[in-house]
């Protein structure tokens, strides 16, 4: 394990509900351009009613999914 976070193949980033965690970094690496850590999964159900209003739903259906724990 040593060897892996030496070679950043083993990462810490913080997580927004964990706190930091050890995930898998870049197996890759450039000279010229640095690789950047990427941000956290969404909570489940996080961009539910973002992802329904882009397709095209509006706010009394997404009210109804919720009533009916579609969602």
């Amino acid at each position: 394990a040593a060897q892996l976070r030496a070679n950043n193949y083993l990462v810490e980033v913080e997580h927004n509900g964990q706190g930091r965690i050890t995930t898998n970094g870049t197996p890759i690496a450039f000279s010229g351009t640095p690789t950047s850590e990427l941000p956290s999964a969404p909570e489940l159900g996080q961009d539910t009613e973002s992802i329904l209003l882009a397709a095209g739903y509006d706010w009394p259906a997404i009210e109804h999914l919720k009533d009916i724990h579609a969602i």
